[in-house]
C-alpha cells in the first residue's frame, strides 16, 4: 500500500483495456457509455489541467490554464499537424469567434458574408485577398494562374479536388447540366455558368473571356 501522498504536479498513464482500467482505478465506464452523466466538468485546484487522447503517432490535448485555453493537436510522424471539423452527415458546421482570429500572432479578419451571386454577372474584385470566399471571381492580366484560384476557361475540374467549389456552384448558383452548358457555348464562348460535367465526378467552371489580355480567375 503507497503510504506517501502523489506530488501536485503530476499524471497518469495506463496501456489495457477499459475493463483493466476499471479494476485499477474503480471508475464506472458504464455510466459514460450509457451518457447517463451531463455537463461533466473536470475542477482542479492547480493553475493548469490537460486532458489529452494520445495514439502511437498522434495526439489531441485539450489545455486550461492561466486564464487561457489551448486545443493542440500534434502528429509525430508528420511534418504538419492538422485540425478537421466535420460536421454530423456532411452538414454545416459554425464556428462562433468572439474577437479577433490570431494565426501565429497575426490578425485574420473574417470573411464577408457570402451572397447569392447571379450567374450573368461574375462577382469581380480588383485584389488577391486570402478570406476571399469561394466563388469570388477577379480579373488580371497574367500568364500565371493565382494560388487558391482556378481560370474561368470552362474546364472540367474533379469534384474531389475542388469540393468546396463544386459546393458552392451546386447551391449558390443557377448550375447547367454539361449538355446546357454546352449548347450555350455553341451560340457564345462567354458562358457564366457552372455545369454538372460528367454528373458522378466532374464538374465545369464558367467560360469567361474578355477578348483581350485580361483573364478571369475563380476562388475555390
Amino acid at each position: 500500500m503507497i503510504q506517501e501522498k502523489a506530488p501536485l504536479e503530476h499524471s497518469h498513464s495506463f496501456l489495457g483495456s477499459i475493463e483493466d482500467a476499471r479494476k485499477l482505478y474503480g471508475i464506472s465506464y458504464e455510466k459514460y457509455m450509457r451518457n447517463n452523466l451531463k455537463d461533466q466538468i473536470i475542477q482542479s485546484p492547480h493553475n493548469t489541467v490537460s486532458v489529452g487522447v494520445e495514439s502511437n503517432s498522434s495526439i489531441m490535448r485539450m489545455i486550461a490554464g492561466n486564464n487561457k485555453n489551448y486545443l493542440i493537436s500534434e502528429n509525430k510522424n508528420l511534418s504538419t499537424n492538422n485540425l478537421t471539423i466535420t460536421g454530423y452527415n456532411e452538414e454545416d458546421v459554425v464556428v462562433n469567434i468572439n474577437g479577433s482570429l490570431l494565426i501565429k500572432g497575426q490578425p485574420i479578419s473574417a470573411s464577408p458574408e457570402l451572397s447569392e451571386p447571379s450567374p450573368s454577372t461574375p462577382s469581380v474584385i480588383n485584389n488577391i485577398t486570402t478570406n476571399a470566399p469561394v466563388g469570388s471571381i477577379i480579373q488580371m492580366i497574367s500568364q500565371a494562374v493565382p494560388d487558391g484560384y482556378v481560370e474561368a476557361n470552362g474546364n472540367d475540374l474533379l469534384r474531389s479536388d475542388y469540393h468546396d467549389l463544386y459546393e458552392f456552384a451546386k447551391t449558390k448558383t443557377d448550375i447547367l447540366s454539361d449538355s446546357e452548358w454546352l449548347a450555350k457555348q455553341a451560340d457564345d464562348e462567354n458562358v457564366e455558368y457552372y455545369s454538372h460535367g460528367d454528373s458522378l465526378t466532374t464538374f465545369r467552371v464558367p467560360s469567361l473571356v474578355s477578348g483581350g489580355k485580361m483573364r478571369y480567375f475563380i476562388k475555390y
